[in-house]
């Protein structure tokens, strides 16, 4: 990081940079040319199974150590590290042709007075660079100009965050004084845009100055910088308005030109690019203890090998002289350890680990194949993705899921429903389809119910097209004409740029002469005006008294109905982020184009207005009808924001632009602009968005929409009821509660609510507001914090207009879904920033909270009343007081409409919530000692908490064991009004306080990854928020109905397929190796190998390893229908049944059963073989080859044994095995230099009937061994998934194919 302290300093235009920057070549590649081979053998020594291999080889090198050839020790060395070698050099080289093709992509650069072509890895910190349309961006810039009006530019920064909309940059205002756009030709024939470079050089050579900026870090939305030119006194300030990322492309801007100021691993795409903290699954921690208790079991053989020969040869040396000639000490017994290691070798079964990595690998294939959990109407976004395969089977072992609600239980397709404006509750559902109307002026309604003379609570309920008449036939007339001119729709179109933090200066003319002065303060009805201050500044010298209307400014009237209506409108339509991508369909509704009608019959009506172009119908956002599809035409972030512009658009309340100063909208086919002072951007900490415009009249109006948990505290109403001192009038504070009490009855129905208000601003204060913002964005340190104190400053005594309230349909099969896991005996949780109420609707209607369960509420509000009320009731339970059954959603406990103050900022809650938890508990827990009793269901329940409460349990231990504990005797959790962040401490307070469950976090959005990341398993949904879920996730899914099938398919065969191969390698390992310690034995110590050297390595590497891997990946134990229908079957094995210590030492009991009948069974036979033609009896090599394969048949039959669902592909497996065994025989047998003690020695025991009787009678043996133990199993131990095999048995076969459900 180079540059002066905490800034960086970059001149411009002035020759080369007083500082190096690191270059900007892109380097994802491990190793070099020269590193590969010692870094990449480095790597591979990391590994257990090679670094076992290698002590192996080294110890087999050692004379008298050696017991079996060292070249049979050698191959598994190579192999294993050869194939690891090859391994790092394919993926290596595969980023390092994606490097050199993206180092490598031309850009032209300012050098030399001209445009130059270079590649991308050229440029430097400094550097001019020209960027075309639909060009990836080359390195971090600094817009400042491009050929579009204003100099904005668009981009499209999917590569980052994941958002498919388009986000609008802009230059400086100061360099629109240097660099006025970028001049440029049209071609009229082909339509092609070229740069005047004459006129373009000149501008460049003027461009002279120093910019100074944070130095790299990896925020994205993170960026501070000041420019000082050398022809301007004071510098311009610079933010992420004006920053350019690598890796976005420019889209819908002919040409850019952007200054580099960070460059190759300081961009901010390269900085998060580090790859987040590695997840293993539970599983290997099994696997860990178990190869430690096999490793402990090889040094026993190993001492017990070395002791034994140390008694032997000391005690009985003198009778068998062959033993030793001298008493052993401790070297030579160290020396025997060393040779038992190499002996007992194989009784690790080492070839697991790479067997597990191959199976895993393809697994993670498997589960992307599955189409059905693909959504083929969404092509290549509808695909399931595995981004990791070390998780395959934690899928299988799911205790608790956290979910988010948004675009994850619902489907992310808003739908704009309801309006409250106080007086009157406008529904879009009553709109009638559109009729042609005439240019009349239409009113709400005939005859008007006036509700404030009484505290009434009821509003009318409208249509929502009567608002929308309201305001465009009544309202705009009056508001949006200005008196002083005559024909002209715009309103002070001259204005500066906005300032925050998309536009920074605010050097506001004062407002137009011969209009009104702007009024000061909060306007209050007409009745109840105040007096002006007595600090009024004087009227300027060139005032002229305001124009007379014909009657009083009715919108200064608050409970005027129209007043409401013109405010709210404005707020939907100004207050937002959306932007038009397409400029066909900007100029569709400009009317500067139109699309052809539809056909009548094999006709087209070509009826175009004059001036006008027809386009065709493919290129705009249009149906069948030629109508606008709105949905399509807006982007935005927020599906909110889309809804409520596509509803108003549909009613002639039309958005179409935002510049730096303006904003342009379409109302009833005229074009109106609307001057923008200032745009106070939305962030999750202040869940909250405002603009400042210009009126008619010259006042400035502060339009803010966002949660109604942000804005209602803001709100006059909310601030004189705090402090107890109300001063507006009863009709404005009754407006407010209906208001409130809208947001609660939409909340109750589970509609998304947003609140809407406004705010006149002063013209003194407002300069106020520049000088502070001035100031703080001149910051390059802290300037997101003074920014925002800032904001907060300025918004205060807003007007609540209104609310709005959004649906947001559930996805499809998302109540089964829910329904399925809970009977899986999964805990679910669902965090969501809604209301308490809306939150609460949603588990409703989604199936976590059924009509049975017992909802339990421990939020702030209730919180208070539960405490006061135990004051009032003593020490007494108050289970049946705080708990309200949910038989209807009227029954729900809603907290009070004001917001209180956050619970850690109460310490008086802390006792409430222990007390409370107690009783809960201790009542829930007498409840279900009482239903077992009576052989009944004892109540579920269901915990509603919210992130204030939460912010109280998780500070204490005690508390969040509490917490967990009650939570994990109910049926779930939703948790309300928490920020993202919380979300993430909430899985955190999860897997710490209960480290033996596994837990899995879903969501959508860029909001859910820290939880995603926090949980042991990532699921990310591709949904309309973008994909940022789904690129930090494990697995990434389309719709949440295929969690389902995720878990109880996949999770449930891929934790038995892995548990099975762990099994089955031990007890092949332990049925071969340990007749080596019977041997031992028998052999008094000797160390004598009775197998050839090259079938002891192969035996484990290459014989019986191929078969698992094949049942590793196809084998089913359940067919996938059943397991679809029962979930007690997931409910049993997610605790990992399939592999327990039981179960461990069940198969190492069952290998070392085995070995010790192969062992002696062929002493027996071998005793009493045959005589060869030569008179001799068959000798040690003949023993070796018979009990060698006769593991070896013994091994292959469990394989038959235990695979369950045959295929073609398995049954290839167990062929193939037989056959590299067989052929393995051969060429031992045959190839001298393999294996000259065994020569022909598997031709003479193929040729002995001895050998066949013995192959034959081991394996009938063990075949019923392995049956008495399988029917032992299935009759008396009671298992869910054997119960739910006979219940299908009995009533059919076991189908070739899946049944379909009925």
């Amino acid at each position: 990081m180079q540059g002066h302290g905490d800034n960086r300093h970059i001149t411009v235009g002035k020759g080369p940079q007083s500082h190096k920057f690191c270059s900007n070549r892109v380097q994802t590649t491990k190793f070099s040319w020269w590193s590969y081979l010692p870094l990449s053998l480095f790597n591979q020594l990391k590994k257990f199974s090679n670094l076992y291999f290698i002590l192996n080889m080294g110890l087999n090198l050692i004379p008298g150590i050696n017991i079996v050839s060292p070249t049979s020790s050698i191959i598994p060395v190579i192999f294993l590290i050869g194939i690891g070698l090859v391994t790092d050099l394919i993926e290596d080289l595969r980023r390092f042709y994606a490097d050199k093709k993206v180092n490598n992509v031309p850009t032209q650069a300012y050098r030399d007075g001209s445009f130059q072509t270079i590649p991308t890895l050229e440029l430097v910190v400094g550097d001019l660079v020209l960027i075309k349309s639909n060009e990836e961006i080359p390195a971090d810039c600094v817009l400042l100009a491009s050929t579009e009006e204003r100099n904005v530019a668009y981009v499209n920064t999917m590569n980052l965050d994941g958002e498919g909309n388009l986000k609008t940059k802009h230059s400086h205002p100061f360099l629109s004084t240097i660099l006025h756009g970028l001049p440029f030709d049209t071609n009229e024939t082909t339509g092609a845009v070229s740069l005047k470079m004459d006129e373009l050089r000149p501008q460049i050579s003027t461009l002279k100055g120093d910019l100074h900026c944070l130095q790299p870090n990896r925020e994205i939305n993170q960026f501070a910088g000041r420019f000082e030119f050398h022809s301007k006194s004071e510098p311009a300030s610079l933010s992420t308005a004006q920053l350019l990322l690598r890796g976005c492309f420019l889209k819908n801007t002919q040409y850019a030109l952007a200054l580099v100021v960070y460059t190759g691993k300081e961009t901010k795409m390269q900085l998060n690019s580090r790859k987040s903290k590695g997840k293993f699954s539970r599983l290997n921690r099994r696997l860990n203890w178990s190869v430690l208790v096999m490793f402990m079991l090889l040094l026993f053989y190993m001492f017990l090998g070395a002791g034994l020969q140390v008694y032997l040869n000391n005690s009985q040396g003198s009778d068998h002289p062959y033993l030793a000639t001298e008493t052993m000490n401790g070297f030579d017994f160290a020396f025997q350890l060393l040779a038992g290691f190499v002996y007992f070798h194989n009784n690790l079964p080492t070839s697991l680990f790479v067997s597990i990595e191959i199976g895993r690998f393809i697994q993670m294939f498997f589960l992307q194949w599955d189409h059905q959990m693909r959504d083929e109407s969404r092509g290549s976004d509808g695909k399931m993705i595995a981004r990791t395969s070390n998780l395959n089977e934690e899928l299988g072992m799911i205790r608790h899921i956290f979910s988010d609600k948004t675009g994850t239980l619902t489907a992310n397709k808003m739908d704009f429903k309801r309006a409250s404006l106080g007086h009157s509750v406008f529904n879009t559902d009553l709109d009638k389809p559109p009729r042609p109307r005439v240019n009349s002026t239409v009113s709400v309604k005939s005859e008007p119910r006036e509700i404030f003379n009484g505290m009434s609570n009821t509003c009318e309920h409208q249509a929502f097209k009567d608002l929308a008449h309201l305001y465009l036939d009544e309202c705009v007339p009056t508001y949006l004409s200005n008196p002083s001119s005559t024909g002209n729709n715009s309103v002070s179109p001259n204005l500066p740029p906005a300032p925050g933090l998309p536009s920074p200066s605010l050097d506001l003319p004062p407002p137009p002469t011969g209009l009104p002065p702007p009024p000061i303060g909060l306007p209050s009805p007409m009745s109840d005006l105040p007096p002006p201050p007595d600090d009024l500044p004087p009227p300027p010298a060139d005032f002229s008294p305001p124009i007379q209307l014909s009657a009083p400014p009715t919108y200064l009237n608050r409970l005027d109905s129209k007043y409401n209506a013109f405010h709210f409108i404005n707020a939907l339509l100004l207050c937002h982020e959306a932007v038009i991508e397409s400029q066909l369909d900007l100029k569709l509704l400009r009317g500067e184009i139109t699309a052809p009608p539809p056909p009548i019959g094999n006709m087209s009506v070509n009826a175009i207005p004059e001036n006008k172009s027809s386009v065709e119908l493919s290129n705009l956002h249009v149906d069948a009808n030629g109508d606008k599809v709105f949905e399509k035409i807006y982007q935005s972030t927020s599906p909110d924001e889309i809804a409520l512009l596509s509803v108003i658009a549909k009613r002639d309340i039309c958005y179409l632009s935002r510049t730096v100063d303006t904003i342009e909208v379409n109302l009833k086919n005229r074009t109106h602009t609307f001057p923008l002072v200032a745009l106070l951007p939305f962030t999750s900490e202040r869940r909250r968005m405002s603009v400042i415009v210009r009126l008619a009249d010259g006042t400035n109006r502060l339009y803010m929409k966002g949660a109604d948990s942000s804005i209602i505290p803001l709100c006059t109403v909310a601030e004189q009821e705090k402090a107890g001192d109300v001063m507006e009038s009863q009709g404005i504070v009754e407006q407010f509660h209906n208001i409130l009490a809208s947001i609660d009855d939409f909340s109750r129905d589970g509609l998304r609510t947003l609140a809407v208000a406004t705010r006149l601003i002063p013209e003194k204060e407002l300069d106020i507001f520049k000088q502070k913002l001035k100031t703080a964005q001149e910051q390059l340190v802290g300037r997101e914090e003074a920014t925002a104190k800032c904001f907060d400053e300025l918004e205060h005594n807003m007007e609540l207009v209104g609310c709005t309230g959004v649906e947001d349909e559930l996805q499809e099969d998302c109540p089964q879904t829910i329904s399925f896991l809970k009977e899986c005996g999964m805990n679910i949780w669902i965090l969501t920033g809604d209301k308490v109420a809306t939150a609460v609707n949603v588990g409703f209607t989604c199936g976590l909270i059924s009509r049975d369960t017992i909802p339990v509420y421990i939020t702030d509000d209730s919180l208070k009343e539960f405490n006061e009320t135990r004051v009032k009731m003593g020490k007494e339970s108050l289970y049946t007081e705080h708990v309200k059954v949910g038989s209807d959603t009227d029954n729900l406990k809603l907290p009070s409409r004001l917001p209180c103050k956050k619970a850690h900022e109460d310490a008086g809650l802390t006792e409430p919530i222990q007390i409370l938890l107690d009783d809960l508990l201790s009542e829930k827990i007498k409840r279900e000692e009482t239903s077992r009793d009576n052989n009944n269901d004892g109540g579920n329940i269901a915990i509603i908490a919210d992130g204030y409460a939460l912010n109280v349990i998780v500070s204490s231990a005690v508390l969040v064991d509490k917490f967990l504990k009650l939570a994990e005797l109910g049926v779930g959790v939703v948790c309300c009004r928490i920020a993202p962040m919380q979300k993430a401490l909430i899985v955190r307070m999860v897997r710490s306080r209960r480290r033996d469950i596994i837990s899995l976090a879903i969501g959508d959005g860029a909001n859910d990854v820290s939880m995603i990341r926090e949980a042991h398993v990532g699921i990310g949904i591709k949904g309309v928020e973008g994909t940022s879920a789904s690129q930090v996730s494990d697995y990434s899914i389309a719709k949440f109905k295929y969690l389902k099938r995720l878990l109880v398919v996949h999770g449930h065969y891929n934790f038995y397929r892995l548990s099975t191969m762990i099994k089955y390698s031990y007890y092949k390992n332990l049925s071969f190796c340990t007749q080596f310690v019977f041997y031992l034995v028998y052999t008094l110590c000797s160390f004598q190998v009775p197998y050839d050297s090259h079938f002891i390595s192969f035996f484990n590497l290459l014989y019986t390893s191929i078969p698992i891997i094949v049942t590793m990946l196809l084998d089913k134990d359940i067919p996938e229908w059943l397991l679809e229908r029962q979930p007690k079957i997931y409910k049993q094995y997610r605790n990992g049944k399939s592999f327990t210590i039981r179960t461990f030492i069940k198969w190492l009991l069952l290998g070392w059963a085995v070995a010790t009948f192969l062992f002696f069974s062929g002493m027996v036979f071998h005793n009493y073989g045959e005589v060869s033609k030569n008179g001799t009896v068959e000798g040690l090599l003949f023993y070796g080859v018979m009990t060698g394969t006769a593991a070896f048949t013994g091994v292959s039959f469990v394989y038959l044994w235990k695979t369950q669902y045959w295929t073609i592909l398995i049954f290839i497996g167990f062929i193939l095995s037989i056959l590299i065994y067989g052929v393995g025989s051969i060429l031992v047998t045959v190839v001298t230099s393999l294996g000259k003690d065994f020569y022909h020695e598997f031709f003479h025991a193929f040729a002995s009937p001895v050998f066949y009787l013995y192959i034959l009678f081991t394996t009938l043996t063990v075949a019923v061994l392995f049956t008495i133990v399988y029917y032992f199993e299935r009759e008396f131990c009671g298992d869910v998934k054997v119960r739910a095999i006979n219940t299908y048995i009995k009533g059919a076969r076991w189908p070739h194919k899946p049944i379909k459900q009925s």
